[in-house]
């Protein structure tokens, strides 16, 4: 399953989430960073985990970081 979410300060937030993970051992099969024009920058990953209600309580986690706003993207 992938994800989007948008942040200023990407070395912290990516340490954040990779945290998180690995307290709920949870892999990720994908991880990057992109820069945006507004000084902004987009992490995009991709987690191995498949149960929903592990994925739906590390999304909840994350959530409560300040910095994280998760992107809707129609596919």
């Amino acid at each position: 399953m992938s994800f989007r979410f948008r942040c200023f300060d990407p070395l912290d937030s990516v340490v954040r989430v990779l945290d998180t993970a690995r307290r709920m051992n949870i892999g990720f099969s994908h991880l990057q960073f992109e820069s945006e024009a507004d000084a902004s920058f987009v992490l995009v990953f991709s987690l191995e985990e498949t149960d929903p209600h592990k994925l739906n309580t590390f999304l909840q986690r994350i959530g409560l970081q300040q910095d994280l706003t998760e992107e809707i993207v129609d596919v």
